[in-house]
């Protein structure tokens, strides 16, 4: 039997949503449907989830239409609203109804690029497969009217756009021969301390210093840092979304940006978003380090999580997960980690950037390091059983996932 092409994954993007929310439906298309869909900036979509909720009004829900021609909407709202770019869904919605929604968008956009007669599109009929294609019933007509060269044609290979590239870059595995760094660091580390990443860390150290609000300047949005006060942890506020941020972070976005000291938060943005100063600190770095290290960490230093991340509040990275799961029970190198879990070296990269960045990362003592030198990462010392039950099933399911 013929082997049926493979399908691109249907580029879904994220406006308008709080970070968990925007998470939940992340890990829910990684876990249930990564080989359907995949997560892309704004920009680069082909469908846009939004929660109205968040947005003020129906102007500006045609704003964003504006703003995004073309793309269709899965728009998630508490009251009753019409759009007619997309669907709407009334809340409470559950991760299931809105990954069917993104279906019907698809196969909406399947039928519009293919003018040939097909079934009625319905998905509440259970008329779309769960690919999201045309079922065999329809296909017929299709196949039959084809030539046999046709339908023997190799169809032309299209540039995959996944959550991986989006977040982790493309560089190949680093080639390590021995304990010395004959890599290109260009091409493994960043600066951290140059960008929209280096000018937030430096501007929420000003606060923190002068024990006031800082306010950074050059973005298309207002961005303001509240320092914090005694049982309030700094936050972050603002009106940009993920793709906003993502896209300063970009080598060759070409911002100026500055800082300055505010007696406090202006209540215009009362409303606005607001972001734990952690999860912020571990996107931008993410975003910015594009599947590298920052300068000050050696790819052959022993290091690990103090702590396990707020998966729920911070961009998930592929096999963020399983990367976490070893390394909060050990000092590793990245390197090591990949080997152990053989995953791409970009992936436990770009996790190391964003742990550093956000404060959670612990280097090995230099003596204890080299001690372990000659230890390969399968001589290691079993880490300690945890003493709930639930956390180590977990751990064990992260760590032996194929």
């Amino acid at each position: 039997m013929r082997a049926q092409p493979k399908v691109e994954p249907f580029r879904v993007g994220i406006a308008r949503m709080s970070e968990s929310s925007a998470a939940t439906v992340g890990m829910a298309i990684e876990r249930f449907a990564r080989d359907q869909f995949a997560i892309v900036s704004s920009k680069l979509a082909q469908v846009l989830i939004v929660d109205a909720d968040r947005i003020i009004g129906r102007e500006t829900l045609q704003g964003l239409s504006a703003e995004h021609p073309g793309i269709p909407l899965v728009v998630l709202s508490s009251s009753e609203i019409q759009t007619d770019n997309g669907l709407v869904l009334k809340k409470p919605v559950s991760i299931q109804g809105v990954l069917e929604a993104v279906r019907n968008i698809r196969a909406r956009a399947a039928v519009a690029a293919d003018p040939a007669p097909t079934q009625p599109i319905d998905s509440g009929a259970g008329k779309i497969e769960d690919a999201g294609q045309p079922t065999p019933a329809a296909r017929a007509p299709e196949q039959a009217r084809k030539p046999a060269a046709v339908e023997h044609a190799t169809p032309a290979r299209k540039p995959r756009i996944s959550r991986e590239d989006d977040c982790c870059g493309d560089a190949e595995d680093i080639l390590v021969q021995g304990r010395p760094d004959k890599f290109d660091r260009a091409r493994t580390h960043f600066d951290d301390r140059s960008g929209l990443l280096g000018a937030f860390r430096a501007a929420v150290d000003h606060g923190r210093v002068h024990g006031k609000a800082v306010t950074v300047t050059g973005l298309s949005d207002a961005l303001y840092v509240d320092a914090g006060t005694a049982g309030q942890p700094a936050r972050v506020i603002t009106r940009l979304d993920d793709g906003a941020l993502r896209a300063a972070c970009a080598p060759d976005a070409g911002t100026t940006l500055q800082f300055y000291t505010i007696a406090a938060v202006p209540q215009s943005s009362k409303d606005w978003r607001r972001i734990g100063l952690e999860s912020m600190l571990w996107n931008l770095s993410l975003w910015s380090s594009q599947g590298r290290l920052p300068n000050a960490i050696d790819a052959h230093a022993r290091v690990r999580l103090t702590r396990w991340p707020n998966f729920t509040r911070c961009a998930v990275t592929p096999q963020a997960l399983r990367i976490a799961a070893l390394w909060v029970t050990r000092f590793l190198t990245p390197i090591e980690v990949a080997k152990v879990l053989g995953v791409p070296q970009r992936y436990v990269l770009a996790l190391c950037a964003a742990a550093d960045a956000a404060g959670l990362l612990e280097r090995q003592a230099i003596a204890a390091a080299e001690s372990a030198d000659t230890l390969a990462p399968a001589a290691l010392p079993a880490a300690p059983a945890p003493t709930r039950g639930l956390f180590r099933r977990i751990l064990g399911k992260l760590l032996h996932a194929r």
